[in-house]
């Protein structure tokens, strides 16, 4: 992905002044979440499967979200826009300063698409397949109060910004007629015609080959410098976080365990866990074999004492399975361990 990977992200938001020289401005948040909990009915009780997550992302700013599978990362997602009623849901999301959480339905629904677009993995199963393209596009302005006719302009004006050719005609197609790539495209302009202030994209190049996966991030990426949106991209692929995202936010067992700048935190990682997820992908300026994580994931309903990674993990002393470790910063990262690597070190022992 062709971009100076900057953090020159206060100029796109013009609500934030221009610093004097010398002064330190931090770009105003968009998302803070804090003491994240979601939980769900079982027959033996609940179950929870995020406990205690936070998140910060700003004003044209991109932040990873990454983790192995079931980790709580599409929970987390799912509980930022209150899509399943099934949850139990605690903490606070803060979307400019309001509480997601104590909005009515309505109030809900009015931020949904408006403010907060969601772009999932699967565009066959977002895509509804009796319905053409165009109405579906439209329907994030239309349930917002926006007329047929700017709806279809303005959606025939973001499927051409997405590359899809003669977008007014294709606006008449279905999603059987268009390729993976292309009903990609169409999810991404689905969740970003009504120009938002977040984009939640989850998972969204899963199942595309290299060159898709490519185009679809440098759209996303293009549409933050555009319109200053922040995003949150969910991915087990850390490969593609790399030229992507400004800050790293890791999960594990639905617990936050690191989180920092992306630069800092894939050339340093402090969490045996993070250090263990970047030894376990291909890099072409390394030789030798992979080196996966010992053991299986934690899960929910039986999740260990302590540190949940410590059953998986070689640096684990007795205070990692008794107590519960709290982040603290280290560097430019906030790391949940009770033994972190330290600079010198490359991974866990």
């Amino acid at each position: 992905m062709s971009r100076t990977k900057g953090l020159d992200i206060v100029s796109l938001n013009t609500e934030v002044p221009v610093p004097a020289p010398g002064e330190r401005v931090t770009p105003r948040p968009v998302l803070e979440v804090s003491d994240l909990r979601v939980s769900y009915p079982t027959v033996a009780g609940p179950v929870e499967i995020v406990s205690g997550f936070d998140l910060t992302v700003a004003k044209g700013e991109r932040v990873a979200l990454v983790g192995e599978s079931g980790s709580g990362k599409s929970v987390t997602a799912r509980a930022l826009l209150r899509l399943d009623h099934r949850a139990t849901v605690s903490g606070r999301i803060l979307l400019d300063g309001t509480d997601l959480l104590t909005l009515s339905g309505a109030e809900m629904r009015a931020r949904r698409g408006r403010r907060i677009g969601l772009m999932l993995q699967d565009p066959m199963t977002t895509l509804n397949p009796v319905r053409t393209i165009g109405s579906q596009v439209m329907e994030a302005l239309r349930v917002h109060g926006v007329g047929r006719a700017e709806a279809r302009r303005r959606s025939v004006e973001t499927l051409d910004m997405l590359g899809i050719p003669d977008a007014a005609r294709r606006m008449r197609s279905y999603p059987h007629e268009f390729s993976g790539g292309m009903r990609q495209r169409v999810c991404l302009a689905m969740a970003i015609v009504a120009h938002p202030d977040l984009l939640i994209a989850d998972e969204p190049t899963t199942a595309l080959d290299v060159r898709v996966q490519e185009q679809v991030l440098s759209l996303i990426d293009s549409l933050v410098d555009e319109i200053g949106m922040g995003v949150v991209l969910i991915t087990h692929d850390l490969g593609l976080v790399a030229g992507f995202a400004d800050r790293v936010s890791v999960m594990y067992a639905g617990r936050g365990v690191e989180r920092g700048p992306v630069r800092e935190l894939y050339r340093t990682p402090r969490h045996p866990y993070t250090a263990g997820l970047l030894a376990s992908v291909p890099r072409v300026d390394r030789d030798g074999a992979l080196a996966p994580i010992a053991g299986s994931p934690a899960q929910p309903a039986s999740r260990p004492g302590g540190c949940a990674f410590h059953p998986r993990c070689a640096r684990a002393e007795s205070d990692c399975a008794t107590v519960l470790p709290e982040p603290r910063r280290i560097g430019a990262a906030d790391v949940a361990c009770h033994h972190p690597l330290t600079a010198a070190e490359e991974g866990p022992r």
